[in-house]
């Protein structure tokens, strides 16, 4: 994992250089930031889009975790657009087509869900799991307070 955060910005790096020698300097800066541009509007836009889909979700009585999840991997997308990078650009724009977004979310999910499976399944066999059940008790009176004491010391 250590190699991937030094392989990373290498080939990232080694990626401009190719561009840059196929359409030059200028266009390749022009490349990178338009796409920081992209990724700061659709930051700007979304979050604010995310949020008031969010409360019509709760309004409406609907769930909003899905609502959430997918405009958090639009704001990941506008994340990876902002880091300059072509590998960054190319995944960040993959991001914001619905059906790819989709598709990865039901991965992503799948993946999370198995895992969870196994950490019950081995906290169970490992008999680290405590099966309770809880009722709810009446609040208690306060306190009384103590008595007030007179300036004088009295």
């Amino acid at each position: 994992m250590p190699l991937l955060f030094l392989l990373f910005p290498a080939l990232e790096i080694y990626l401009y250089v190719l561009l840059g020698g196929s359409i030059g300097a200028g266009l390749t800066l022009a490349v990178i930031a338009a796409a920081i541009l992209l990724g700061g509007l659709i930051l700007r836009f979304q979050g604010l889009s995310l949020l008031g889909k969010a409360r019509r979700a709760l309004i409406e009585g609907r769930q909003p975790a899905p609502v959430v999840i997918e405009g958090v991997a639009v704001l990941f997308a506008g994340l990876l657009l902002l880091v300059p990078g072509m590998i960054s650009d190319v995944l960040g724009l993959a991001l914001l087509i619905p059906p790819v977004r989709r598709w990865l979310i039901r991965r992503l999910a799948g993946a999370i869900s198995v895992r969870l499976r196994g950490a019950r399944a081995f906290a169970e066999e490992a008999g680290e799991v405590i099966d309770t059940t809880f009722s709810e008790l009446p609040p208690e009176p306060p306190a009384p307070l103590p008595p007030e004491r007179d300036p004088a010391g009295r």
